[in-house]
């Protein structure tokens, strides 16, 4: 039952913090008056660049920026001529600063509106990556970065910010601990909505972040929010990212001589941060810590008072790292740290730390001088800059409570997306209830079930979805709560919508008139209504506005009359359908002529049947010459690796050989039709090629081809054993033959059919009464041997090979029909492009295309166009982008499981384990 005050507030909050697609359609139209994306981000973000030159002391030619004086802005020939001398600090004439002053962002940088911000284009990889960035001031607004992520770049607002630091510089991870953490991390940001901030460039902790997206990328098409916030200056061909709103292409190829970085392209947003400075690192510390605390201020739904939960992560790291660690745990609310022991350096001395440190904070004996002297040699620190870091680390182990240590390889070993959650629970410090409602928020059951109801408490559990509809449910002991607490966050969870459970229902009402007075309940009923209207209002809102997009979609795509006509007789499926009818009235006319008696002069029906093969010779030349291939050489051989080219080839020239003969006298006229009635076989055969086309018949079809070709060995060992019986069969039985031709077909006819359970009964034993008196004539001395013999040769060839080729079909069936899909996939790919090439009309009209293809060529009417030989694709620029994104995926995809089932096979997984 919703109360009055709690509908209205439901209603307040999302009528306030609705999103701009459900807004009301008045309100869409007044959005024309709001400031363009380009205009607001040039007023709000700026850039900075060094415009005092304040040359370095040991190199005059390099300002205390970091550039080279000759690389300034504004700087001319006169100025090129005073800083020529080395010896430049005797004064600020000139406009020279003297050397001993302080280089700052403040006094010696100016600010002007960004000039780099749109859409990066990753280049020099498998697959072309895009992300959005801006180039933005060090001292930017958290506010009008998070207005940028959210209203701008359309992001969801997360239900975590894990932040990760780590080493700037590269480091390897041990193969287990990287598929783990890498895993484990993803895992999170999916399950949860996370945002995972890093530091963007292609090295360190920032690289390993990236490797674990792109294992995910090559399985899933889902986008994870992953931050890079870097600093412009350390970025390597940072330059090509300057435009306004522009798609930028990025080559994320390093030169091995630069000290700058390339982004990584596995990121979704980039936030350059700049202080005007080039080649160093911390410009974007405090502006990522500023953003940081400002999400956290961020409610994650209206109806829920918690904030964005933040935490860190650590990998690997330098002294740096430690002092950050340090700053999470001291902000008011601490954000809770994990610690990934195993990484290296920091990572490993924070975890080693936290594991020695007893409950009151100090150490056992012993420990804290060899916790130094591992300082000193991790970090190559002298002895009082370990004693400072020391001190740092055992302010961190103050709260230890908010420091977990992820362990692979420790006893209660759990999945790192695990760690992090529960180490936000503890980081939060809330009551049980709230912390329900943000593993509600997460959409994490599991832990809920094992990290939140531990207590076996009494709780009123309030189920709040979609900022919608409030559920009351008094759960009184563990079981129930157990049970119910499974069936109502599945319910709701699963499916993203309001599921009512009958026995929650029921329990629900009864607490309701239980204790609810009468007119409490009549409050319930209006604001139901009132919820109800809301619902429908929303939804008519949300028809309008799609099926305005939608009808803008239609009418954008509209073509013109000659181009739909062009489109649809030009479409492979059209063409296809031409000449498939086309054939099949073809095939007909061919059986009319063989099967009548065939005059002495053509019939129109043979003259049709003449022409259309005529006509497909020509077309069959057409398409030779025509292929990709280069030399003429190698498109005749790619022509004939085809085996149905094969066939169309003996086929035609068969029948060639055969209207010869039949126009060559009443005395050749029966071998012509002979040779007719033989020819028809080809063509028929042909029919195959057209079933391939069919997803039932089209695997049967490959099945064939395969049998056929790998039984060449079977087939020599069953004319080995035929031959082996055939000869003394004949020998035996016929011992007074005269040399002839015929001996050849007599030792293999009988033999032969025996195969197929024809084994001529009266022949087994001629001697017996009871055969013929014309066979008894061949009884002789040895012939009782011949018996023998035939029993012989039907057990080993009619059991064991006949059986043995039936054993190496199934075979090949089996092969074949577990990639039944992909081979039909194959085949339908080939016939789209096929007939895509061929011309629109079917044999034997399609001598028309080629007479006025032939005539456009000579008229130079057609211009040889790249995008004209291609399929034609009637898409808008931004649908084809997403069906190369999609192409793309599916590759990478395929790629990523075939080295999948590489490693998962048995001698990949012997050899690692022989490595190890």
């Amino acid at each position: 039952i919703v109360s009055s005050w709690y509908v209205l507030s439901l209603w307040e909050n999302n009528r306030t913090t609705r999103p701009l697609q459900t807004w009301s359609f008045p309100v869409l139209c007044n959005l024309s008056s709001l400031p363009s994306q380009k205009s607001w981000i040039e007023s709000t973000f700026t850039k900075r660049e060094c415009v005092h030159i304040l040359p370095v002391s040991k190199d005059p030619h390099r300002c205390c920026c970091g550039r080279l004086v000759r690389q300034h802005a504004g700087f001319t020939a006169s100025l090129a001529v005073k800083y020529s001398d080395v010896n430049l600090g005797e004064g600020a004439e000139g406009g020279v600063q003297p050397e001993l002053e302080e280089w700052t962002v403040d006094k010696h940088t100016q600010e002007s509106p960004t000039d780099a911000y749109g859409i990066v284009n990753f280049q020099g990889g498998s697959h072309s990556y895009r992300a959005k960035y801006v180039r933005l001031s060090h001292d930017s607004r958290p506010e009008s970065i998070l207005r940028l992520m959210l209203n701008e770049w359309q992001m969801e607002l997360p239900k975590i910010l894990i932040s990760v630091h780590g080493g700037i510089q590269n480091f390897d991870l041990h193969p287990r601990i990287k598929q783990v953490v890498g895993k484990g991390l993803i895992k999170a940001a999916v399950t949860t909505g996370a945002w995972i901030l890093t530091g963007g460039v292609n090295t360190g902790v920032a690289k390993h972040v990236g490797d674990a997206l792109k294992e995910h990328c090559s399985r899933s098409s889902r986008k994870i929010c992953t931050i890079g916030v870097a600093p412009w200056g350390v970025i390597e061909n940072r330059n090509d990212l300057i435009g306004r709103d522009v798609v930028a292409p990025y080559q994320t190829l390093l030169n091995p001589l630069s000290k700058l970085n390339v982004l990584n392209n596995l990121h979704s947003h980039f936030l350059l941060v700049d202080d005007g400075t080039v080649g160093k690192y911390g410009a974007e510390v405090e502006l990522r810590r500023e953003l940081e605390k400002h999400i956290k201020l961020q409610r994650i739904h209206a109806r829920i008072g918690q904030g964005v939960p933040v935490v860190a992560l650590i990998f690997e790291g330098g002294p740096n790292v430690i002092l950050t660690v340090l700053e999470y745990l001291q902000e008011t609310p601490p954000v809770p740290v994990v610690v990934c022991e195993g990484t290296g350096r920091a990572a490993d001395i924070l975890a080693y730390v936290h594991k020695q440190t007893e409950e009151g904070g100090g150490l056992p004996d012993g420990v804290e001088t060899e916790i130094i002297a591992t300082i000193k040699k991790t970090f190559n620190f002298s002895h009082s800059d370990a004693m400072h870091l020391f001190q740092t680390l055992m302010e961190c182990m103050k709260s230890k409570e908010l420091i977990t240590v992820f362990h692979i390889g420790s006893e209660d070993h759990q999945d790192i997306d695990v760690a992090i959650l529960r180490a936000l629970l503890k980081g939060t410090n809330e009551s049980a209830f709230d912390q329900l409602v943000l593993t509600l928020a997460w959409d994490r059951v599991d832990i809920a079930k094992n990290h939140v109801f531990v207590y076996g408490q009494q709780l009123l559990v309030r189920l709040s979805v979609c900022g919608w509809l409030a559920l009351s449910v008094c759960l009184c002991g563990w079981l129930a709560l157990s049970v119910c607490l499974s069936l109502l966050i599945n319910g709701f969870l699963i499916s993203g919508a309001v599921v009512c459970f009958q026995s929650a229902c029921i329990y629900t009402w009864t607490y309701t008139y239980a204790y609810m007075s009468l007119q409490s309940i009549k409050q319930a009923l209006l604001n139901m209504i009132l919820l109800q209207d809301v619902f429908k209002e929303a939804k008519a809102n949300d028809n309008v506005e799609v099926k305005d997009e939608a009808e803008t979609q239609v009418r954008s795509r509209r073509l013109p009359l000659t181009r739909k006509f062009y489109a649809f007789y030009h479409a492979p499926i059209v063409k296809f359908w031409f000449n498939t009818l086309a054939y099949l009235g073809f095939l007909m006319l061919y059986s009319f002529v063989v099967l009548v008696r065939m005059p002495e002069f053509p019939s129109p029906q043979e003259w049709v049947v003449i022409l259309y093969i005529f006509t497909s010779a020509i077309e069959k030349i057409r398409e030779m010459f025509m292929s990709e291939a280069g030399k003429i050489s190698q498109k005749v051989k790619v022509w004939f690796s085809d085996y149905f080219n094969l066939s169309d080839f003996l086929a035609i020239v068969t029948f060639f050989v055969g209207f010869g003969l039949r126009i060559g006298g009443e005395d050749v006229l029966v071998p012509g039709r002979t040779v007719y009635c033989l020819n028809i076989i080809f063509w028929y055969v042909r029919l195959l090629d057209i079933l391939a086309v069919n997803q039932q018949a089209g695997p049967y079809v490959m099945m064939i081809g395969k049998m056929v070709a790998n039984m060449f060995y079977i087939v020599v060992i069953m004319a080995v054993v035929l031959l082996s019986y055939g000869v003394p069969r004949k020998a035996i039985l016929y011992p007074n033959e005269e040399p002839s031709w015929t001996l050849l077909k007599d030792v293999v006819f009988q033999p032969y059919w025996m195969m197929y359970g024809e084994v001529y009964a009266y022949e087994i034993d001629v001697c017996a009464k009871n055969s013929e008196s014309n066979v008894k004539t061949l009884c002789s001395t040895s012939v009782w041997i011949t018996p023998f013999l035939q029993a012989v040769y039907l057990f080993v060839q009619y059991i064991l090979i006949v059986n043995l080729l039936i054993a190496f079909f199934n075979n090949v069936y089996l092969q074949v029909m577990s990639i039944s899909n992909l081979v039909w996939k194959y085949q339908r790919y080939h016939f789209v492009m096929a007939y895509h090439e061929k011309p629109v009309l079917p044999p034997p009209l399609i001598l028309l295309s080629h007479l006025v293809s032939f005539f456009s060529c000579i008229c130079h009417k057609r211009k040889k166009d790249s995008h004209s030989y291609g399929p034609k694709l009637f898409l808008t620029e931004e649908d084809q982008k997403k069906l190369h994104d999609f192409e793309e995926q599916c590759v990478e995809t395929y790629f990523h499981e075939k080295n999948d089932q590489f490693h998962s096979g048995s001698e990949e997984r012997i050899r690692l384990t022989s490595d190890k």
